[in-house]
């Protein structure tokens, strides 16, 4: 959904970002350091440089994140958010409301609902 393409834009934002400087502060050093040689094919080493490292970066990103939030939601199940969870992050999560003991939740398409159980 919206969280999985918001996670996609920034991981190409983040790719993008390292792939160019990389190759800018290369161009940069290759002009200040040999002005006389022609700087396309040392920028096309450090394009390549800044590809792998932006995909090793980024992947260890998302995987962090994923972990994050994987944490998050187990730390909401076992009502243990207000120990461990910061602020800030709980006030932008809305709390679950807990259920009575005969009642159990059933889940219809992407709606959940309370109903008694039987």
């Amino acid at each position: 959904g919206t969280l999985a393409i918001l996670g996609g834009i920034i991981h190409f934002i983040g790719f993008a970002f390292i792939t160019v400087v990389t190759a800018l502060v290369g161009y940069f050093l290759v002009q200040e350091l040999h002005p006389e040689v022609n700087p396309m094919l040392p920028v096309l080493g450090y394009i390549a440089v800044g590809y792998v490292i932006a995909k090793l970066y980024m992947n260890v990103f998302g995987l962090t994140v994923d972990t994050l939030l994987q944490c998050f939601i187990a730390a909401e199940e076992m009502e243990e958010a207000q120990t461990f969870v910061p602020k800030p992050l709980l006030a932008l999560v809305p709390r679950r409301k807990a259920l009575a003991p005969n009642q159990e939740e059933v889940k219809t398409s992407s709606l959940a609902q309370v109903v008694p159980a039987s």
